[in-house]
């Protein structure tokens, strides 16, 4: 999520207000959804102009992937849930 200066990472303030930030992976910022109705967790790399999952180099997207699988175990560790949805969001 990039404002501003286009060479600068930043959250995007809505991103901001609508979640509580949990901290960093390697890669991502991890966020946790102002959600009462389900937990979920969004994971947004910080490397400024990405726009779609495609614009990371090969061996970033290697990287979100193993940081994707490693929060979404953590998150079925604490909520004991039987299924996750894992998604690409990108509105904003």
């Amino acid at each position: 999520m990039v404002s501003g200066t286009p060479n600068v990472w930043s959250l995007h303030p809505q991103l901001a207000q609508d979640t509580v930030p949990i901290g960093d992976l390697a890669l991502s910022r991890v966020l946790l959804a102002n959600d009462a109705n389900y937990p979920w967790l969004i994971l947004v790399p910080r490397r400024a102009g990405l726009v779609e999952l495609i614009d990371l180099e090969e061996t970033a997207q290697i990287q979100l992937l193993g940081e994707i699988a490693a929060a979404a175990r953590a998150l079925k560790s604490i909520t004991e849930c039987d299924k996750l949805n894992i998604a690409a969001l990108g509105n904003q």
